[in-house]
């Protein structure tokens, strides 16, 4: 069944549009789930049984979609998790949708499965001084993939690879996310796991990687480097 969707509230609140005629009107193909405004691009965001959508407020056209598979919207009938969400990245003009992250503004995909060679992106973080995310990618039981990509212009400011032991992989392959982030200018740290990595802030380069107690980990009083009790 096609649904329209008025989008007078690009213009007005939702109460106010109400009481007034639609300036805009957007024919889908299903049935719609939500309605949005992304606060940081401004860009309604609807969501549908098997897509979500981004609209243009002054013109009312559609600037980008996704659709789901046939097998995904089968799995979101049953209640079950997908993978198929839309979500948010925080502090960011980007949005993931299964494992593509692109810019709500824009529709630009940025990275994807198949053209950055990862399985599924399982954590994203913030980056000070690179205005910038960080996203971590799963790849294998050996492997991940670290994204540092420009919030001021899509453009990915590097890649790095993470080595990990299969047990750690296993994690990873089943959902578990970086924790006990922290950063300096130069450098981040986070926890895999019980594994702790370093990175260097302008490169990715793998300062340290090794298995220790997350709890005794802390960058020295002057913030240039990181040590252990």
């Amino acid at each position: 069944m096609k649904t329209k969707l008025f989008l007078l509230f690009l213009l007005t609140s939702l109460l106010a549009s109400a009481q007034r005629d639609p300036n805009h009107t957007l024919t889908l193909d299903s049935k719609i789930s939500d309605v949005y405004l992304h606060n940081l691009t401004g860009i309604p965001v609807i969501t549908t049984d098997g897509a979500v959508y981004g609209v243009n407020g002054e013109t009312g056209q559609k600037i980008w979609e996704f659709k789901e598979s046939g097998f995904i919207k089968n799995l979101n009938a049953l209640g079950q998790d997908g993978g198929s969400s839309f979500s948010e990245v925080a502090l960011s003009p980007f949005g993931k949708f299964n494992q593509t992250i692109f810019n709500i503004k824009t529709g630009h995909k940025i990275l994807d499965e198949k053209t950055n060679g990862y399985k599924g992106i399982f954590d994203d973080k913030f980056v000070f001084g690179k205005n910038a995310i960080l996203f971590f990618a799963k790849t294998d039981k050996t492997e991940a993939k670290l994204f540092l990509t420009s919030i001021e212009n899509d453009n990915i400011i590097w890649e790095s690879s993470i080595k990990t032991n299969k047990k750690l992989g296993s994690l990873l392959l089943g959902g578990a996310g970086a924790y006990n982030f922290i950063q300096n200018e130069d450098k981040i740290a986070f926890t895999a796991g019980k594994t702790v990595f370093l990175i260097n802030k302008s490169d990715g380069k793998v300062i340290l990687s090794e298995k220790y107690d997350a709890g005794k980990l802390f960058f020295t009083e002057d913030n240039k480097s990181f040590n252990r009790c």
